[in-house]
């Protein structure tokens, strides 16, 4: 069949041609974006991010600061910062996950063990973690190349320095209580004011001759 006898009108024929060449075009592209959003759309959007992300490594370098007669006064020198959580420390890490690994043995008979039986099993866990960190001082000293008499004595040093600033706090903080308990004419004892200062060693830091209240005396 002809197209004429379907279409009998020119102008019908002219506009179906018309709109089949602009709608052709269209068609292709929409294929075209169609291909590229749902078939290889990760792959261009990665390619893209590529593009726009630049990586560039500055120096650190900032040069020698010098005095008036050349000699140096500071240089730059790459260095590392380290954390050891205190706990780490203290040794105290190995004794609570001894007591976590405790208590997941046994499950909820946990609460059927006597303190004797608890305190046996925690040390039967607790050689295993003093050994883990045995072996994580032994591996720090050496990534950090001092020997291990040397880390033993800073880390010696560091409990010392915060044990010293935690009864230097406790101090005052009984001093202060004690204080404003003799302002308010109050009787408290020095246990009192301890257990509500929070600090279980201020009965250590104290002075003998603060135990008494002003009525007392």
């Amino acid at each position: 069949m002809r197209i004429e006898e379907l279409i009998p009108s020119m102008f019908h024929r002219r506009l179906l041609l018309l709109l089949t060449a602009i709608a052709l075009p269209f068609t292709v592209l929409i294929l075209q974006l169609s291909r590229l959003t749902f078939v290889k759309g990760a792959e261009m959007r990665e390619q893209a991010e590529q593009r726009l992300t630049r990586k560039q490594w500055t120096p650190t370098v900032r040069g020698r600061v010098l005095d008036r007669k050349g000699r140096i006064l500071a240089i730059d020198k790459p260095s590392y910062s380290l954390a050891v959580d205190f706990r780490v420390i203290t040794g105290e890490w190995a004794s609570q996950q001894a007591s976590a690994a405790a208590r997941r043995s046994v499950g909820n008979s946990w609460f059927e063990l006597n303190p004797d039986q608890r305190k046996e099993l925690v040390a039967s866990f607790q050689a295993t973690y003093l050994n883990h960190l045995d072996n994580a001082w032994n591996i720090l000293a050496s990534r950090l190349g001092v020997p291990r008499e040397e880390l033993d004595a800073r880390r010696d040093r560091v409990i010392m320095e915060v044990g010293r600033k935690y009864d230097a706090a406790a101090r005052s903080r009984v001093e202060s209580a004690l204080r404003e308990a003799r302002e308010r004419q109050d009787e408290k004892t020095q246990d009192v004011i301890s257990s509500q200062c929070g600090s279980p060693r201020l009965s250590q830091v104290l002075a003998p001759q603060e135990t008494r209240s002003p009525k007392s005396r």
